[in-house]
């Protein structure tokens, strides 16, 4: 689970500050099952999703991307917690450092300035002082690839997806194996389509084909929300709410609140605002601020509001 992600100056914190029955639970954190991303900042807003690529790319394969960026984030695995942070100039991996949570305190692993490296523990880390260091390449790739402990952090940003309006048939057949059975699945499958069950992935594929555009997202959808529900991973939607119904729209926020991953939407309809807790609402601008952390927001209609400007997030006229 994601717990804290910063890219540059901009902090998205998944820790709830409002009290709701509908969270998630690491240790005795209680965390938002959704970010909900309002903005009119064309530019920032492809930032802030292309960052996921590059932050993945960096942790998965080790290699910077084109942009100068600082990356910090906390996050759970299967019940351990890390913090992971990294900095890149020039194509050069500057910063970099790797933390795990034991016992209430943070336990350092490892740091690094420029192509100086220096451990802070001593869990069976002697053979990776002997491996030289690249300037270009991050150290946490290393760690993941070489080390069994650090595995299930590879695989966690492996499973990280982002997501648009498009699906391959293909793609979508893989996830649709795993979750067929699900009942979340199978109930709403039926309520979207009329239609019974696909039985096999070739049959789930010819279905698929002969489906409009607007019916293929709507699908699409529905497998990556049940998939990474399911699998407790964190799954982000561009263009949430393009091209589809509002009733459809809600339906597939009903499934989500009812699964335990994680979901980051970029939206532009205000009529969905009320389905989401003051701290799941986020404005993207020149800063990152949540609906929360402005002073009297419950006061008159947040929707109206935040046309009016009072909260950012909007293009400028």
């Amino acid at each position: 689970m994601l717990i804290n992600y910063t890219i540059d100056d901009k902090t998205l914190n998944f820790n709830t500050i409002l009290e709701d029955s509908n969270r998630l639970k690491v240790y005795d954190i209680e965390l938002c099952k959704h970010a909900v991303i309002y903005s009119g900042k064309y530019k920032e807003k492809e930032k802030f999703i292309n960052s996921f690529y590059s932050l993945k790319k960096l942790i998965l394969y080790g290699y910077s991307n084109k942009e100068d960026c600082t990356y910090h984030c906390i996050f759970e695995v299967e019940g351990c917690v890390y913090k992971y942070g990294v900095e890149v100039k020039n194509y050069r991996i500057v910063n970099e450092y790797f933390n795990y949570y034991e016992n209430g305190v943070w336990i350092q692993v490892f740091t690094r300035k420029d192509n100086e490296l220096e451990f802070y523990t001593t869990i069976k880390f002697t053979l990776l002082k002997y491996y030289e260091l690249e300037d270009d390449v991050t150290f946490i790739t290393k760690l993941i690839y070489f080390k069994d402990e650090f595995l299930r952090i590879k695989k966690y940003f492996e499973h990280i997806i982002v997501v648009g309006l498009g699906y391959l048939a293909e793609n979508l057949s893989i996830k649709y194996y795993h979750i067929k059975n699900d009942a979340s699945f199978l109930d709403s499958f039926i309520h979207f389509f009329n239609s019974p069950i696909p039985e096999s992935g070739t049959e789930f594929k010819k279905f698929y084909i002969k489906l409009c555009k607007e019916e293929q997202i709507l699908l699409g959808l529905l497998v990556d929300i049940v998939y990474a529900g399911i699998n407790k991973e964190l799954l982000i939607i561009n263009n949430f709410d393009n091209l589809l119904h509002e009733n459809h729209l809600q339906k597939l926020i009903n499934i989500m609140d009812k699964l335990d991953g994680q979901f980051i939407m970029f939206l532009q309809n205000t009529s969905f605002m009320n389905s989401f807790t003051g701290d799941e609402i986020w404005f993207l601008d020149d800063e990152l601020r949540s609906l929360a952390e402005y002073r009297n927001w419950k006061t008159g209609n947040i929707a109206a509001n935040y046309k009016r400007g009072r909260f950012g997030g909007i293009p400028s006229l």
